[in-house]
């Protein structure tokens, strides 16, 4: 992982200034640079976070996430990004029709994804091999929040639009 501590920090116009003298802006420019980056420490005005360029974009409250991959990186972003492909084969599954017809639409058998990546050797990959058309649905990014014991309790996700809103302004 190729992060650095401080890295962006979103200014009060909503663009995004590095450490490195770029502004951008918006968040969907982090990772356009040839610079290595998978990962990004940002500064933004209601806290400080963890972004890294994985299944989604996600984003995580830093606190959080830096304790976690400390003590096993892999490990934990595997898990973060097994909670994402089971929220949307569940709740957001079933709480969003549109999401719903997109899957029958694309000939897709939720329950028979949950079963096949239930029996692979690695659930992330297995998806990503079999699966990843699902994520043509959603924006780029994946939100994380977390609650007052560290435990995450919830995943936001957006359909795709034609213009990405800010996550800071998701909710």
């Amino acid at each position: 992982m190729k992060c650095y501590e401080e890295m962006a920090k979103r200014l009060q116009d909503g663009s995004i200034s590095f450490t490195v003298n770029y502004k951008l802006k918006s968040e969907s420019e982090l990772f356009l640079f040839d610079n290595g980056l998978d990962t990004v420490v940002i500064s933004e005005s209601d806290g400080k976070y963890i972004i890294r360029l994985g299944l989604f974009i996600e984003k995580l409250p830093f606190d959080y996430a830096d304790e976690k991959i400390k003590s096993g990186e892999e490990a934990f972003w595997k898990g973060v990004e097994k909670n994402i492909i089971n929220y949307i084969l569940t709740d957001y599954y079933n709480e969003d029709d549109s999401f719903k017809d997109f899957v029958r639409n694309n000939n897709y058998d939720v329950q028979a994804v949950k079963e096949k990546l239930e029996k692979s050797e690695d659930y992330v990959v297995a998806f990503c091999d079999s699966f990843y058309g699902l994520t043509d649905y959603f924006d780029s990014w994946a939100v994380i929040n977390t609650d007052d014991k560290g435990d995450i309790n919830k995943i936001i996700l957006r359909p795709k639009e034609d213009k990405h809103i800010e996550t800071i302004n998701w909710e």
